[in-house]
């Protein structure tokens, strides 16, 4: 089944294969884009913006989305199940129905972003900001965090999942997780 998608430069996709050309080119910019249904599974997404982009229904499980910006954007039924999400920004994003089994998170903001039965099961949650997130409805038998600070969400999940770390290895990953994003800065403003 082909997708065609669409972003705001008004560049059409119609396949995983495109999209990937497009990220060769540097093409970072997917604002507004609307990659809904189309299959991205085993991605490497870095330094991209996707604010107010429509993921809906798309497969990218198995896929790394590092330091990439996903604020608002909608992952109703999106499958990022066994992924990796590092310093990704998912504030206000809806993430209905999503799945977030054994994903990786850390350092990622999820601030006011609507999980609602999404199944975050066996998921690990490493500094992550779930401030105004309402966990009622989600699905977390198996998760675990560490650095999280779940009394700051709007409804923290009914059983606070338990410490993942030590107390000091969230501190040493931030410190990695800033010293790789500003390679990539570094790297993008020197060509």
């Amino acid at each position: 089944m082909t997708t065609e998608t669409t972003v705001s430069s008004g560049v059409s996709f119609q396949s995983k294969e495109e999209l990937m050309t497009a990220l060769a080119q540097n093409n970072r910019d997917l604002a507004h884009a609307d990659l809904g249904g189309l299959e991205l599974s085993d991605m490497k997404l870095t330094g991209m913006n996707l604010a107010e982009a429509n993921l809906s229904g798309a497969n990218l499980r198995n896929s790394l989305l590092a330091g990439v910006n996903l604020g608002n954007a909608n992952l109703t039924g999106v499958d990022l199940g066994e992924g990796i999400i590092a310093g990704a920004n998912l504030g206000n994003a809806l993430l209905r129905k999503a799945n977030l089994r054994g994903v990786r998170l850390a350092g990622a903001n999820f601030e006011n972003a609507e999980l609602t039965d999404a199944d975050a099961s066996d998921s690990r949650w490493l500094g992550v900001n779930v401030s105004g997130v309402d966990f009622s409805t989600v699905n977390m038998s198996g998760a675990k965090g560490s650095a999280v600070s779940w009394d700051q969400a709007k409804v923290p999940p009914a059983e606070t999942p338990p410490e993942l770390v030590p107390p000091w290895l969230p501190i040493l990953l931030a410190v990695l997780s800033a010293v790789v994003l500003i390679g990539l800065v570094g790297r993008r403003l020197s060509r």
